[in-house]
């Protein structure tokens, strides 16, 4: 199964594609097209504009900022995701937003 998906808040639209679904069990990152992979900041952008929802931002090396995307079809099968259109047209800092709406742990 192959679909487009847009996603669209105040923080601005993000438009991808889904790929075939796969069990979450055999992925490997090391086999995806280089093409998946996006850097830090525009990790931050689509966290923000999804609200993670039904989606997890996964990183490939935290030393190389290699992020993808997986839109999750159940609890056990995933789509390896193509970024197609990101607007991002929010005046905040994603990175300063993210920490703003952090919840404070309570003990």
């Amino acid at each position: 199964m192959i679909k487009t998906l847009t996603l669209e808040n105040k923080y601005g639209s993000l438009r991808f594609l889904v790929g075939a679904k796969q069990q979450i069990s055999e992925l490997c990152s090391a086999d995806f097209p280089e093409g998946v992979f996006f850097d830090l900041e525009t990790a931050e952008k689509i966290a923000l504009i999804t609200e993670n929802r039904k989606i997890q931002i996964c990183f490939r090396n935290l030393k190389e900022e290699k992020a993808y995307l997986l839109y999750y079809f159940s609890a056990s099968e995933v789509g390896l995701c193509f970024i197609q259109e990101l607007d991002f047209s929010s005046p905040v800092m994603p990175s300063e937003e993210i920490e703003r709406l952090q919840v404070p742990f309570i003990f």
